[in-house]
């Protein structure tokens, strides 16, 4: 509750409840404090977003003792080494494009799968592809 957040000790107490239910362990205690300060400075995020914005919500998650700087140079964007680029393959074509609808929403049919954590591997085109079929 916001309340809470007026208080460092509820604060200590939902980051010890919010490592052990991620199973997080650092290797110093100077690395445990810089985490609680990332995830006490998250933590306010969230709140002052949630406060804010009607249309979604944010919450805690595996990733709340990360800054947004360390977040997004291990999870986001693939790191494609160029040098070993492979040209395109042969084109695919389609058999008969007379029947395809117009449109498919995938929800109503059941396809459409809870989010996933691809982690830092950048395979988000396997997760995608995955989930297509």
């Amino acid at each position: 509750t916001p309340e809470d957040l007026t208080s460092g000790d509820k604060i200590i107490d939902l980051f010890e409840s919010w490592i052990s239910k991620h199973g997080k362990i650092y290797e110093s205690i100077e690395e445990k404090w810089l985490r609680f300060e990332i995830f006490k400075d998250n933590l306010f995020h969230i709140d002052e977003t949630n406060k804010k914005v009607v249309n979604y919500w944010l919450g805690l998650n595996e990733f709340a003792d990360l800054s947004h700087e360390e977040f997004k140079n291990k999870y986001l964007g693939l790191k494609v080494d160029m040098s070993k680029r492979r040209e395109g393959s042969q084109e695919f074509n389609y058999k008969d494009v007379t029947s395809i609808p117009k449109s498919v929403d995938w929800r109503k049919k059941g396809a459409v799968t809870d989010v996933k954590n691809q982690g830092s591997c950048g395979s988000c085109w396997a997760f995608s592809t995955v989930a297509a079929v």
